[in-house]
């Protein structure tokens, strides 16, 4: 709350609210101006304080420079007059505390769960069945979902899964090959050519749902030649990753 004073300074009136000061005019005790109106900024700011400038204006000292504030002598007494004041800038206050994490999902590449194998050595594939594809290393697994005992993808958080396999056979002439994906023990995406020459070889994408608990994904060949056949060595590879 702004206050406005006389010289002996007795209280003339009580202003409005912070940065507005507002006192009276009163030419019985402010004429003649001897020490001017006396103003209190009770919450600190500039250094004020009174004087009189030549003209008989009263004027604000702030600072080491004069900014007078015009007040007519020819007002009557009562009359009110409202001066504002720009207060100095404070401190900067502490910094906030951090805000809450984002939820956006970007669209990179989601780590985890990829697996890349390599067939190894041939494997005798009987006719008319689909036999799962036997794999003898890794090329990477680095969560350790695919095992090669069972030769089993079993990965342990669900999504959604992009599996590829690769398969071919030797000795083929006029008959069917047909490679395979098997999600537990249904097929979920095959494709398949008759044999124009001796070797064959097929692959075949998809993408599945899996729960990260049971289910989990094969790679199968078949063909119709009515006996076994083996699989060409170097062309068998299965490999997959997690997409979201």
């Amino acid at each position: 709350m702004a206050e406005v004073f006389t010289a002996d300074n007795s209280p003339l009136s009580v202003g409005a609210s912070p940065p507005v000061m507002q006192g009276g005019y009163y030419p019985s005790i402010d004429r003649p101006i001897i020490n001017g109106l006396g103003f209190t900024i009770p919450w600190g700011g500039a250094s004020l304080q009174r004087i009189m400038s030549a003209s008989g204006d009263i004027s604000i000292q702030q600072g080491g420079g004069v900014n007078p504030i015009r007040i007519p002598l020819s007002m009557t007494a009562g009359d009110i007059i409202n001066y504002n004041f720009e207060g100095l800038v404070g401190p900067q206050g502490p910094p906030g505390p951090p805000g809450p994490a984002g939820t956006g999902e970007g669209n990179g590449v989601v780590s985890g769960s990829r697996f890349r194998l390599f067939h190894g050595s041939v494997q005798s594939i009987p006719s008319g069945a689909f036999t799962i594809l036997n794999w003898a290393s890794k090329d990477f697994d680095p969560d350790n979902e695919f095992d090669l005992n069972t030769n089993r993808f079993q990965p342990s958080t669900a999504g959604y899964y992009q599996i590829n396999v690769e398969g071919a056979i030797t000795g083929l002439t006029t008959q069917e090959l047909i490679v395979a994906i098997y999600k537990n023990e249904t097929r979920i995406s095959g494709t398949g050519r008759t044999a124009a020459s001796s070797n064959l070889g097929l692959s075949v994408s998809t993408v599945i749902y899996l729960d990260g608990v049971a289910d989990y994904v094969t790679g199968r060949i078949s063909h119709n030649f009515g006996s076994n056949r083996n699989t060409t060595s170097g062309y068998n590879h299965m490999s997959g990753h997690r997409i979201s």
